[in-house]
């Protein structure tokens, strides 16, 4: 496949890594429920590192777990 055509493919559908890292993170999160906030958070983004999510991403990911956890 030309690299053109990838490139022009990504272009016109973005991938949403906040989504991807949090479906990642959906299947793991309820192994982390019984540690401290702390330990989970750490959990949490070391997990998502592994899987290639940056830190800003894994960040947001995580927040965002703990405030649906939360409501």
């Amino acid at each position: 496949i030309k690299e053109d055509l990838i490139d022009k493919y990504f272009l016109d559908k973005p991938i949403n890594e906040e989504d991807l890292a949090y479906k990642a993170l959906l299947s793991k999160w309820s192994s982390f429920k019984n540690l401290s906030s702390e330990k989970r958070f750490q959990k949490a983004i070391n997990f998502l590192f592994r899987r290639g999510f940056n830190f800003e991403v894994s960040k947001k990911t995580v927040k965002k777990m703990i405030n649906n956890e939360n409501n």
